[in-house]
């Protein structure tokens, strides 16, 4: 069948022409309003592009919990601001715990960061 269009999509649909599909053609027009109109033709929309982190600063210190420190005495604390559709994010992850926040943020200036790790770390 390959990359096929919306309407072509919705032919094939009304048409049977999908043996054994129960799709509704609904399901079909609430995909391309959500994820939008495949434009290039054979790529997902919404691809993250990685870029290598850069060097986890241990000067910075901040308090945590003796019970946690007595399981867990070495933890790293990663942060990025990621983009959903748009919104920016303030994403902090415990590496070693494997614990992620995320708070939404509307900009992104040094000071709602420390905003966003103060409220990280009266959670």
């Amino acid at each position: 069948m390959g990359l096929v269009s919306e309407r072509d999509l919705l032919h094939m649909i009304n048409n049977n022409l999908i043996f054994g599909s129960r799709v509704p053609r609904r399901d079909v027009i609430i995909a391309n309003d959500i994820y939008g109109a495949n434009t290039t033709g054979y790529s997902l929309r919404g691809k993250t592009v990685c870029k290598p982190e850069k060097h986890i600063r241990e000067d910075v210190t901040m308090y945590m919990p003796p019970y946690i420190m007595d399981r867990y005495s070495n933890i790293s604390l990663s942060a990025h601001i990621m983009y959903v559709h748009g919104v920016a994010f303030f994403m902090a992850i415990l590496r070693h715990i494997k614990h992620i926040s995320v708070i939404p943020i509307q900009k992104r200036n040094y000071n709602t960061i420390l905003g966003c790790i103060d409220q990280l770390k009266a959670a």
